[in-house]
């Protein structure tokens, strides 16, 4: 019996030793990979974790580019070539653009054209929204006709100018709940109505305003200069959001979260992917298409959206889940993370930086703009980077 019990604890002792060995090897493995930058070993490294644990799909949206293509390629690069790179994977990684893709920057033309051919190569895994910007450029191109000189399909092309081109009826696209979020769009069934202009902006100095604006048609007249018709029909029917299927959050790493906040923190969530905002009043379905792309605040006693932050609340300040959304288009705010939401846009185009969320585990990535392309009607947050650190606090992890 004595013999039986020795030679027990001598085996368990072995497997012990064995699991400490393993683990050990596999830390200093970990420890020159990132010591030494080898492609190969990195990608021996990638192949034998991806066998031994599975291979992990990450969700990587990124914020508001307004024609930041250099620093697009800056944020999806690997490091140490590329500081606060990502090491976006095509094909494997799911990519998704919040919007505003155009006007401001140097190159809004050329992110259309990358990422319509980007998405028709990995159609399962690459996607956008559209935003206000985009939405100004419909509205241009509709108004001002479909076709000019200047403006042609792509060789051997059919000709979009007929309905195919046209926006899609619903506002809405969502990705349903499934095993992958690797699926197909399915349009909602909803067919929402736009707020007039007087619900959207109160402004009393539109007539002063005149010539301003036509400087803005400019640019996206000189956009649309361009692009091609396929381009223009490949952006048109971009949805307005997209919904995930549930993703487990990261776990709270602040110690400011109260029991309550890091209990309700640890539950899953469907993930919610738009430009602007939602309506806290609304369900998803019903959530109108200007909404979606344009709104700021929401007015509590009308229950309706604005684009005046002066007017109303904010609308993350309303909107308790239990979807995360994740959107741009507020440059005022920057880097904004709250238990229910994360604001993506930190003012890239303004000399700022562009910054991305990767799900699941709310890690935050960001990197400098390259230069000022445009200023900025009001301030940026004073500290981009000390943004990026806060939002790491408050529950992921800073990627540069």
């Amino acid at each position: 019996m004595a013999l039986l019990l020795s030679l027990h604890r001598s085996s368990f002792a072995s497997v012990l030793l064995g699991c400490g060995a393993t683990l050990a090897s596999l830390l200093a493995i970990r420890y020159l990979v990132h010591r030494y930058d080898h492609e190969a070993t990195k990608k021996w490294w990638r192949k034998w974790m991806s066998r031994l644990f599975g291979e992990s799909r990450r969700i990587i949206i990124v914020g508001d580019l307004h024609g930041c293509f250099d620093e697009l390629f800056d944020l999806l690069g690997r490091p140490p070539r590329c500081p606060g790179g990502l090491s976006y994977r095509p094909g494997k990684d799911i990519l998704v653009l919040c919007g505003d893709l155009v006007n401001k920057g140097p190159d809004s033309s050329g992110i259309v054209q990358f990422y319509r051919q980007h998405q028709e190569r990995y159609p399962q895994t690459v996607f956008m929204v559209v935003g206000n910007h985009e939405m100004k450029l419909f509205s241009i191109y509709e108004a001002e006709g479909r076709r000019s000189a200047s403006r042609k399909t792509s060789p051997g092309q059919p000709d979009p100018s007929g309905s195919t081109s046209s926006p899609a009826p619903h506002c809405l696209s969502i990705i349903p709940p499934a095993p992958s979020p690797s699926v197909a769009l399915s349009p909602a069934a909803v067919t929402p109505t736009l707020p007039t202009p007087s619900q959207s902006d109160t402004s009393s100095s539109e007539s002063s305003s005149s010539s301003k604006q036509e400087r803005k048609k400019g640019a996206f007249r000189r956009m649309l200069q361009e692009l091609t018709e396929d381009d223009m029909a490949w952006l048109m029917r971009q949805p307005k959001m997209l919904r995930f299927p549930i993703i487990p959050p990261a776990p709270p790493l602040s110690l400011s979260l109260s029991a309550a906040a890091a209990a309700a923190w640890g539950k899953q969530q469907d993930l919610v992917v738009v430009h602007a905002g939602l309506n806290p009043f609304l369900p998803l379905e019903e959530q109108s298409e200007w909404e979606l792309t344009h709104m700021r605040n929401v007015l509590v006693d009308g229950r309706r959206g604005v684009e005046d932050d002066k007017q109303g609340v904010h609308w993350i300040d309303l909107w308790d889940g239990p979807q995360l959304v994740v959107y741009g288009h507020d440059a005022k705010k920057g880097l904004y993370v709250t238990q229910h939401t994360i604001g993506l846009d930190t003012g890239c185009v303004y000399g700022g930086r562009l910054s991305a969320v990767v799900l699941p585990g709310r890690h935050i990535y960001s990197v400098p703009a390259r230069r000022v392309h445009c200023q900025p009607k009001s301030p940026l947050p004073s500290s981009p980077d000390g943004a990026v650190a806060a939002a790491a606090t408050a529950g992921g992890k800073a990627g540069g």
